[in-house]
């Protein structure tokens, strides 16, 4: 699930996920020819930086998404260009070779540097620029990415390939590449795509918020995938019936038959994952002097009725369809908050759960009385208790990304000082994309705090011209609480503020250094600011004080000077003062080193150690370290840190897609069942979201789960299953929010760690 959810958009970040994978993708087979006719050569010195190179597509970093990196693997596959290159923008616009990128390193002067005449050799076919828009090379036409590769060209169908071959050998199987794949249901996802693709060019090049354009993306996916479905189905028709037909003789022919059988079956399963839920029936109008269509073949699966979300999430992907218009795409938004179990706009998603999820699970359950439609509508119940008078989970993350962008200020000054320009270039890149995300969340919870505040001016008004002292008191609370609700934004930015208010005070103090007796003016004033906001971001300004104190002390040595001489009084002084927020028994930068040494790479055990260390000494002011290095640790893939279920009264649960990574098999994820597999050779799991039924494989045998799966993005196993099967526990990252997976190697890796962190504490 983490490869499905939003490219972060630190460059480092996203070039290792993007070079990792190619190393863990499963690629099928490709079948359609490349054509070199069909493809341009480009001038690498016209290119922009922070491009890659993927197959013959160039794609912009900050444009690339899920589909577009499906598009441009499989061209790779096509053309034989299976090489990944990157413009770097830390290594001043040169190209690097990426396929085995492990640092940020591999993107300056310590890179696989490669020659522009490589580039020029390569052929393209597509260009994702930084407006994010896709053009086609051959005549710089805009194209719509899930086009790029009809369902409708059999010839071309990677599901195919063999058969293409065998056809091509012995004139065997061309029946199937004549089968006829329009029907009413493809004809309206054709039109319903196209809407899409031009609302989504409309409003990006209208400025809109990338939430939006992100859900319009996820609904072109889903229609994408039902007209694929439609068409995987019928070819597959036609396959079965010669595969029936066949003389068994004839061998080639019949495992040509059998594998695109194999082949069409796995695609139609995919996409039966993710497609659009429509009823064709009553949606979809026939074609005026159309066909009918076939009649639809019977399941031999029984079909469980689909999830209250994803019912809703498909009703507004068609309403949008038939009728674009914002409020749709609104709650489209705040829908995948829900499903993905975050909180960023709480009053809207409470009201969002109160007025749609809920009264639907509640019909639903009316209808269909069974414990999982029961254990659905506990869901919605929770998740609107969970928001109701809360503020935004993001803001906790707002709050990390000051203390990280504070960490890389300081290791900027640091290389400043040591005169490592280039490392102070890196850094300042990573600063500025950092700086970035925190304008991106600043800015929601400026729009989620005007909200509240016209919120408040609408029930101060109804308060005013209130008759009854009852329906006064009412308002005043439901004033007060968004008052609250304000403040806690408020607050939130402030903190954000005060740590660029300690930033911009440093920097001045640096400069001013350099200009001697001139500069002691504004550096007495930065000291005094710097000062006064200790307790305000205690580590930032602690660090500063200590590194300006540092500086006027080799100052005052080397110039042989006592300029500077009160200045340094007032920082000890200051820091005297401020010791009960200033001091720590162990710092980070020690602590780091000493997770760093006794847990080696592994990442798991730094974390539990240090969190084993946090419960013994209560007191340490390591909380925070603790808390951004699980939330980072969480982002990266395959690691066994993860967001913890809420309002499950003491029981674990771990994700799906963390389970299956620890334990290394396969995990196919099915969007609209919201179902996740977990396959290693004959051996699977079907795991439903609020199911205490799981199906063991290859017997199809039912087996009971101690309470009911649980649900935040993807399905949540209970921790007695995993550890009975899986071999493995969660372990609660306390006051985080976090757990990870943990099993008795990690248990005793992390107790190394905890014991070496007490010894250089003491």
């Amino acid at each position: 699930m983490r490869i499905k959810r939003r490219i972060i958009a630190a460059v480092l970040a996203v070039l290792l996920i993007t070079a990792g994978l190619l190393a863990w993708q499963f690629p099928k087979r490709s079948g359609a020819a490349f054509w070199e006719d069909d493809a341009v050569h480009i001038d690498p010195d016209k290119i922009e930086e922070s491009t890659l190179i993927i197959g013959t597509h160039l794609i912009y970093l900050g444009a690339l998404t899920d589909k577009l990196y499906e598009t441009a693997i499989q061209s790779s596959e096509e053309s034989g260009q299976t090489a990944m290159y990157y413009k770097s923008e830390i290594g001043e616009g040169r190209w690097y070779a990426i396929d085995d990128a492990g640092s940020i390193k591999d993107i300056s002067d310590k890179g696989k540097e490669t020659d522009k005449s490589k580039i020029k050799e390569l052929y393209f076919t597509h260009h994702t620029k930084s407006d994010g828009y896709t053009y086609k090379l051959k005549d710089n036409k805009m194209v719509n990415v899930y086009d790029i590769n009809s369902p409708y060209d059999l010839e071309g169908m990677k599901e195919l390939s063999a058969l293409a071959n065998e056809k091509k050998l012995s004139g065997k199987g061309g029946e199937v590449f004549g089968t006829k794949t329009k029907d009413k249901i493809t004809t309206w996802c054709d039109k319903g795509l196209d809407m899409l693709n031009k609302e989504y060019i409309r409003l990006k090049t209208a400025g809109a918020d990338a939430e939006w354009l992100d859900m319009l993306d996820k609904a072109m996916g889903k229609v994408d995938d039902l007209r694929r479905h439609e068409v995987y189905q019928k070819v597959e028709t036609q396959v079965r019936k010669l595969i029936d037909a066949a003389d068994s003789a004839d061998a080639g022919y019949v495992d040509a038959l059998s594998d695109a059988a194999a082949q069409l079956n796995d695609s139609i399963t995919e996409t039966a994952g993710n497609m659009l839920d429509i009823d064709s029936k009553t949606d979809i109008p026939d074609e005026p002097g159309g066909e009918p269509d076939e009649p639809d073949e019977p399941s031999e699966e029984e079909e469980r009725p689909l999830t209250v979300m994803t019912a809703i999430e498909s009703d507004l992907i068609r309403q949008y369809i038939e009728e674009p218009k914002d409020d749709i795409l609104e709650n489209m938004t705040t829908l995948s908050h829900i499903m993905e179990g975050i909180s960023v706009y709480p009053e809207k998603e409470a009201q969002f759960l109160k007025e749609k999820l809920i009264p639907a699970a509640e019909a639903a359950y009316a209808e269909d009385s069974t414990e999982v439609r029961n254990n659905e509508l506990a869901y919605y119940k929770n998740e609107l208790s969970s928001r109701e008078g809360g503020a935004p989970a993001s803001d906790n993350e707002l709050a990390g990304l000051y203390d990280k962008k504070a960490k890389l200020w300081q290791d900027r000054m640091m290389a400043l000082d040591e005169e490592n320009l280039t490392e102070a270039k890196r850094l300042e890149a990573l600063i500025d994309v950092t700086s970035r995300e925190i304008k991106d969340k600043e800015d929601a919870i400026e729009k989620e705090a005007a909200s509240l505040t016209r919120q408040k001016t609408k029930l101060e008004k109804e308060r005013d011209d209130a008759k009854t002292e009852e329906e006064k008191t009412k308002l005043a609370n439901a004033i007060q609480k968004l008052d609250n609700q304000i403040s806690v934004l408020g607050a939130n930015v402030d903190d954000g503020s005060a740590s660029r208010k300690i930033e911009e005070m440093s920097e001045a103090a640096r400069e001013a250094l350099g200009e001697g007796e001139d500069g002691m003016a504004r550096l007495t004033e930065a000291v005094e600011g710097i000062g006064a906001l200790c307790g305000t971001n205690p580590a930032l300004a602690g660090s500063s004080l200590e590194s300006l104190y540092e500086k006027m002390s080799s100052r005052k040595y080397m110039d042989e000077t006592d300029i500077y001489d009160g200045l340094i009084e007032d920082i000890e002084g200051i820091l005297a003062d401020n010791i009960s927020v200033l001091g720590q028994e162990l710092g980070e930068e020690e602590a780091v080193q000493v997770m760093e040494e006794a847990a080696g790479k592994d990442k798991t055990a730094a974390v539990m150690g240090l969190s084993m260390f946090l419960e013994q000494t209560s007191g340490s002011g390591l909380k925070n370290l603790l808390e951004g290095k699980v939330k980072a640790y969480a982002q990266e893939e395959e690691a066994y840190a993860f967001p913890k279920l809420s309002g499950t009264a003491g029981t674990g649960y771990a994700p799906a897609d963390v389970v299956a990574d620890y334990a290394s098999f396969r995990y196919v994820w099915n969007d609209n069942k919201k179902r996740a597999v977990l396959a290693s050779r004959k051996t699977y799991y079907k795991f439903t979201a609020f199911d205490t039924t799981v199906i063991k494989g290859p017997e199809e045998e039912e087996e009971k789960l101690g309470a009911a799966a649980g649900f935040k993005g993807t399905v949540y196993i209970p921790e007695d299953y995993v550890k009975k099967e899986f071999g493995c526990e969660v372990y609660d990252i306390p006051a985080t929010g976090y757990c990870i997976l943990i099993d008795q190697d990690i248990a005793d890796k992390a107790a190394e760690v905890c014991d070496a962190l007490l010894e250089k504490g003491e």
